[in-house]
């Protein structure tokens, strides 16, 4: 049952990577990536801590901890105790995973202090729709990852996009305000720390940010009714970013790194779906994930509920004699 349940959710992790999400519903394509990368999380969670549970109860663990092993030529018994390394391959998994979300959580506690404190110094003024016009010579249109919700223009992108152009700019960013994506960024980055094991984390994360930018570009559009104004606006961000610059910004007018298959949306109205079949299959699709997910999720905790007794911990934990 158990291998059953595995390879369901790693077919259902691989599924997104199949379908053509950059041309459907962004926010059903933003939701599909997201199941998919907590499903990357719950997946690696459960190897980790089946590892840590189980594994101090099999034969081999007791076998290699009491240094006694039987190879191909018979039983090798040994004067060494095994305990240490029966020990590691327990407690290791986890304690990788913990480091690495340690590593996380304080890099970006870093990098919103050390962002506040670059906004502050470059820090021009007020611009346009209550933005921040910010020193730097590349042409900068953004939203801060972390920490106040605002606007940020560079001086360069201010004096170079004309006045369609910055009104659609801005809308798009306020598109990335009003509709959440900052948190969304930040859990899609969470969740591929926690799927790190598994392939594939990095282009689901791109996935999903991706259908973020199109979300907010539809908003933009929407709200402006001038897609090629837009258009031009990300052609000039993405060809005019001449150095980093106030870059520890999550959410861009440039960003996601898929410009071409944004162009080709709003080149085509600013509004690009599919046929019926697929629109339908995607939001199926974000349903079942979503759905799975949970169930998934819930699976888990009365898995440990059960699964974890005092006993269980002490004898991976403890010192044998």
């Amino acid at each position: 049952m158990a291998e059953l349940a595995v390879v369901v959710l790693l077919l259902a992790v691989a599924l997104p990577h199949a379908l053509p999400l950059e041309r459907v519903n962004p926010a059903a394509a933003a939701v599909v990536w997201l199941a998919a990368l907590g499903l990357r999380a719950v997946l690696v969670l459960g190897l980790v801590l089946a590892a840590l549970l189980l594994l101090p109860a099999t034969p081999l663990f007791e076998r290699v901890a009491d240094g006694s092993l039987h190879m191909i030529g018979g039983p090798v018994h040994t004067d060494l105790s095994g305990e240490p390394v029966a020990h590691f391959a327990a407690l290791a998994p986890p304690a990788l995973l913990a480091l690495s979300l340690v590593v996380f959580l304080g890099g970006v506690a870093r990098g919103a202090l050390l962002l506040r404190r670059e906004l502050a110094r470059r820090s021009l003024g007020r611009g346009p729709g209550g933005s921040l016009v910010v020193a730097d010579r590349g042409m900068l249109v953004a939203v801060p990852g972390l920490g106040r919700r605002r606007i940020v223009l560079s001086d360069r992108a201010l004096a170079e996009l004309d006045g369609a152009e910055l009104e659609a700019s801005l809308e798009h960013e306020r598109g990335h305000l009003l509709h959440g994506h900052r948190a969304a960024g930040l859990v899609g980055n969470l969740l591929v720390v926690l799927g790190r094991p598994l392939p594939g984390g990095r282009a689901a994360l791109r996935g999903l940010l991706l259908s973020l930018e199109r979300d907010a570009d539809e908003y933009a559009v929407a709200r402006t009714g001038d897609a090629l104004a837009l258009a031009s606006a990300i052609c000039k961000v993405a060809g005019g970013s001449a150095r980093r610059g106030v870059r520890g910004l999550a959410f861009g007018l440039d960003g996601a790194g898929g410009t071409p298959a944004r162009l080709e949306g709003l080149l085509a109205g600013g509004r690009w779906r599919g046929s019926v079949p697929l629109e339908r299959a995607v939001l199926v699709a974000a349903v079942l994930l979503s759905a799975l997910l949970v169930g998934a999720a819930v699976g888990l905790v009365l898995w440990l509920a059960d699964a974890a007794p005092p006993a269980a911990l002490s004898a991976a934990l403890s010192c044998r004699h």
